[in-house]
């Protein structure tokens, strides 16, 4: 009886780690891979492969699994965790891929499309590469000094960067980084919002399709701040994957039209 009880307990174990949102994740992140880095695809598709094999391997074992081979089954998880969330946090800070951006790039008054677009690249520079490089560095730095960071716990991460600001450059560089943070916020919901009425403008002329949508938008960012940081995350980054992915798949459709 308790053979089978521990049997039971292994596989309900195997299969939380097995989620359905994860594995659609993991695979949009390959998808995206296999069109900007396709050396980086096939080591994904590697790690993903020796974990589920690692997996099913544990589910028909009868004996206790030997700690390198538990080793080598964290590195494969961690490997693919570390690409995943590197991928869904870079689209989600610069918009790179999910066709949302070009939007507003396509409407700005310019004279030169090259100058535009060159300015769309830039962007995706500044904001991920040298924006997010500099606030790992300073969270990994102030964490060093005084334990900033929360390892381990789900709660929202936002709080610990603004500490770790506070903590090496004062109280005022840190009440700087809070009001840019709500001006930002602010200005993504009014970006997001002019993106929803161009796509609804697209669909229907109707004047109600574009009020629902108005009305929908104004209980949204409620609706975001009353939901925990862990299912709001999620569901960004499900609904940005499926942005992406429709995204890169119409652009390649397209490739040969859109090529001047």
């Amino acid at each position: 009886m308790k053979e089978e009880e521990l049997s039971d307990a292994r596989v309900k174990t195997m299969m939380n780690q097995i989620r359905p949102h994860f594995i659609y994740n993991t695979l949009t992140s390959i998808y995206v891979l296999c069109r900007d880095d396709p050396r980086q695809a096939m080591q994904v598709v590697d790690s993903f492969t020796a974990y589920l094999q690692a997996n099913f391997t544990a589910i028909a074992a009868t004996k206790p699994i030997i700690f390198p081979d538990e080793l080598r089954h964290t590195q494969a998880y961690l490997a693919v965790e570390a690409m995943r969330y590197g991928v869904m946090r870079g689209i989600f800070s610069n918009e790179a891929g999910c066709g949302t951006s070009p939007t507003a790039h396509a409407s700005a008054d310019t004279d030169s499309e090259e100058k535009q677009a060159a300015l769309g690249v830039i962007e995706v520079v500044f904001d991920t590469m040298i924006l997010c490089t500099l606030t790992a560095f300073v969270l990994l730095t102030a964490d060093a000094e005084s334990g900033i960071l929360p390892w381990g716990e789900t709660g929202d991460a936002a709080p610990a960067a603004m500490a770790a600001f506070g903590a090496l450059a004062g109280e005022a560089v840190s009440f700087a980084v809070r009001i840019s943070t709500a001006l930002f916020a602010f200005a993504s919901i009014v970006a997001q919002i002019y993106y929803g009425l161009t796509a609804v403008r697209f669909l229907s002329e109707k004047k109600g399709a574009r009020g629902c949508f108005l009305v929908l938008s104004v209980f949204t960012p409620i609706l975001g701040a009353a939901v925990s940081p862990g299912l709001m995350w999620t569901a960004a980054d499900l609904l940005l994957g499926f942005m992406t992915a429709v995204n890169c798949a119409v652009l390649l459709r397209l490739r040969g039209t859109l090529r001047p």
